[in-house]
């Protein structure tokens, strides 16, 4: 008779030879009534667009461990270097904005009259 695997025990995972690894710089994700699908890509030149690099297919219950241990990960990073900036247009130089076609702020503010 088999038991049930603990939950609450993370299995070592050893790594495979030609195991996949990849890069997403964004992620899709879709639900059912029992799963969730996580579709990883990377952005193109055209906003708009992404290529697929990977999927993934997680139980809910194992979602919800995942996104559990991504917010503590995040948090003990932010408590060590700082807060996270989401927003790619407040963290970019003035070199960056100018390459990125993205105005400076001085620019996209209304001048005063």
């Amino acid at each position: 008779m088999t038991s049930t695997p603990n939950p609450n025990i993370v299995p070592e995972i050893t790594d495979t030879p030609g195991e996949p690894l990849f890069y997403s710089n964004f992620a899709t994700i879709r639900s059912t009534p029992e799963e969730i699908l996580i579709h990883f890509g990377l952005r193109t030149d055209e906003p708009s667009k992404g290529v697929g690099v990977a999927k993934a297919v997680l139980s809910l219950a194992h979602a919800k461990r995942l996104a559990g241990a991504l917010a503590r990960v995040i948090e003990t990073y932010e408590k060590s270097f700082g807060s996270i900036q989401e927003d790619i247009s407040k963290r970019l130089t003035p070199e960056g904005r100018k390459l990125l076609g993205i105005p400076d702020k001085e620019e996209s503010s209304p001048k005063d009259a």
